[in-house]
């Protein structure tokens, strides 16, 4: 077991294992070492211990306890004794052997993102005027803002000594970088004046919007958690326990739930995947915007590449299986059928009556769900497995003598023989005894529950002039010309004669 011994630099305690401490002492003895015998040696090793202290408290992890691997890095960022520049070896005036000159945001001249800090330090000039010059290029001509933007991300940050040497060329001292902040040569004091006037106007501006973006942040984030976690409750709800509330009468026995409108479209066995698969697609990136919200909110670093490409590429399986699954089960809906046959009706009367048939009593199924496109109506026998589908039907004038019906049968398959040989196996019942004709309400969808696009379409022809009687029974199933006055909710029968322009109430 490792000894700890605390230690004080510059006025900060720290605790630091014994081996992370005699590695440590010896670099300070050899900075100490080298700069003692400058001119203001001693306020540069300060300022190196001070800088020093910043990268141990920046480092200590949840024990606080100072590392060997925290004293590399130290070491790693501030550089060896031997490698470091004094600042004193070159005459005034004279420059010291060509460096290779890179331009990069300095860090200790930063109010927003160091930008103009950086340009400064690379001119050797005050970047209160590159700063002055953003704001006024921003207010009159629009620019400013975008070239800001633009050097803040190609820019990268000089984090290490190597670059701020690149930065400031051989005028750079790691000692004497933070308190010189990159001022020019002119040694003009009313102009350094009105320039730490200026700077600390900019810094003010710079901490508002600092706490300006804090805040927005702040509010952004905390709304990608409720939205992240509402959503994977919602979904999960909906997919795992089978209860949507945001949707109308979802606590109704009457509603169909996600997973037995998976098996009505689906079949048996690839519903569990489906569903399991659902869940991985909608819930990973939920939970990743959630983790964004709530690393925006308290912005802490954290070490999540392996967990972040772990998810992403479980995501990306989920999504190929779960297009794989709906691929092969959507073949069989590749190809469109119909059956169509056409009756004459031979109508005694003036008046057509139009009634239901075949009935579904309402205690004959266990759920009843409208379908989101077209106006149809599904009937679930959970226990049986049984499948029943309301019919379109429509009424049209006709320049004939004689009312006529026309029923349309339309299904899917995965060849254009397979459709229409189930389009063919659609069994709708209707009748005329009379002159009632009596059109069924529901017929049985094929293959039990699974739906293979199954519908019915009947329109009924009739000339123009002959009177229609809508029995309140058949109301609701009668697709009715827009703009009429009768509306298929309302109770009770009505009466309708056809006109050249359709139905016409009365």
């Amino acid at each position: 077991m490792k000894k700890t011994i605390n230690i004080n630099i510059t006025g900060v305690v720290f605790q630091i294992d014994d081996d992370a401490f005699e590695k440590l002492r010896n670099y300070l003895q050899a900075v100490n070492t080298r700069f003692r015998n400058i001119p203001g040696g001693s306020e540069a090793v300060d300022d190196f211990e001070a800088r020093v202290a910043e990268i141990l408290q920046g480092r200590r992890g949840i024990t606080g306890i100072v590392t060997i691997d925290d004293v590399n890095e130290v070491i790693s960022v501030m550089g060896r004794p031997e490698d470091i520049d004094d600042g004193y070896d070159d005459a005034p005036g004279e420059p010291g052997p060509a460096a290779q000159r890179r331009l990069y945001r300095d860090p200790d001249e930063t109010i927003i993102a160091g930008v103009a800090g950086g340009i400064g330090s690379y001119l050797n000039a005050d970047p209160v005027w590159f700063r002055l010059i953003f704001i006024l290029t921003t207010i009159f001509y629009g620019f400013g803002f975008f070239i800001y933007i633009a050097l803040w991300v190609a820019l990268p940050v000089a984090s290490t000594e190597v670059r701020k040497r690149e930065l400031c060329g051989h005028r750079y001292s790691p000692l004497a970088h933070g308190r010189k902040r990159g001022r020019g040569a002119g040694g003009n004091d009313a102009v350094d004046r009105v320039g730490g006037a200026l700077n600390e106007v900019f810094r003010a501006l710079g901490r508002f919007i600092v706490i300006l973006v804090r805040v927005i942040a702040i509010i952004v984030g905390t709304s990608l958690v409720i939205a992240g976690f509402a959503l994977l409750a919602l979904i999960i709800s909906a997919l795992v326990f089978n209860y949507g509330p945001w949707l109308p009468g979802a606590a109704s026995t009457d509603t169909f739930h996600f997973t037995e409108l998976f098996s009505v479209i689906f079949t048996q066995g690839a519903v569990p995947w489906v569903v399991a698969l659902s869940i991985m697609v909608t819930a990973l990136p939920l939970l990743g915007i959630a983790y964004w919200g709530i690393r925006m909110i308290f912005r802490f670093k954290a070490r999540d590449g392996v967990i972040s490409i772990t998810a992403l590429v479980m995501w990306v399986v989920s999504a190929v299986a779960l297009t794989m699954i709906l691929f092969s089960q959507g073949i069989s809906f590749a190809e469109s059928g119909r059956y169509t046959e056409v009756t004459e009706i031979e109508a005694v009367s003036d008046t057509l009556v139009v009634t239901a048939g075949r009935e579904m009593a309402p205690g004959s199924y266990d759920k009843k769900i409208p379908v989101p496109f077209d106006d149809i109506f599904w009937l679930y026998r959970t226990e049986a497995g049984d499948l029943f589908c309301s019919p379109i039907v429509k009424i049209r004038s006709t320049d004939q003598e004689k009312p006529r019906i026309e029923v349309t049968r339309y299904s899917h398959g995965h060849t254009r023989e397979t459709a229409d040989d189930n389009a063919g196996r659609i069994s709708y019942d209707y009748s005329f005894r009379n002159d009632t004709l009596a059109l069924g309400t529901f017929f049985p969808v094929p293959g039990k529950t699974r739906w293979n696009g199954s519908m019915v379409r009947v329109r009924v022809y009739i000339p123009e002039g002959q009177s229609i009687y809508l029995d309140e029974k058949i109301e609701p199933f009668i697709s009715y010309p827009s703009g009429s006055s009768r509306h298929k909710s309302e109770p009770g029968g009505s009466w309708w004669t056809m006109t050249e322009n359709g139905l016409t109430p009365g």
